[in-house]
């Protein structure tokens, strides 16, 4: 929705993983219809939050945004974006 009003909305996903609805039926010229709708208007990066990897990335991020909303998985529950 933010991404609708003009806003630039990156998405980080997992490099081992990703993001699980694009294989979501129907699929539709080789992509899920379902991950196109929810994706729209975003911008993706994959980013390694293990130590020593995408740290200092993943600090500086922040700094740049407006807003920050975190990833649920596929049981509702909120994903950690870092380890410690």
């Amino acid at each position: 929705m933010l991404g609708d009003m003009g806003a630039d909305v990156i998405k980080v996903e997992d490099p081992d993983f990703g993001d699980t609805t694009r294989g979501f039926p129907p699929i539709w010229n080789g992509e899920s219809t379902y991950y196109m709708s929810t994706n729209r208007n975003k911008r993706g990066i994959t980013l390694d939050t293990a130590p020593d990897r995408g740290t200092a990335f993943s600090v500086r991020l922040p700094v740049r945004i407006d807003v920050s909303a975190p990833s649920a998985d596929a049981a509702g529950q909120l994903t950690r974006a870092s380890s410690a």
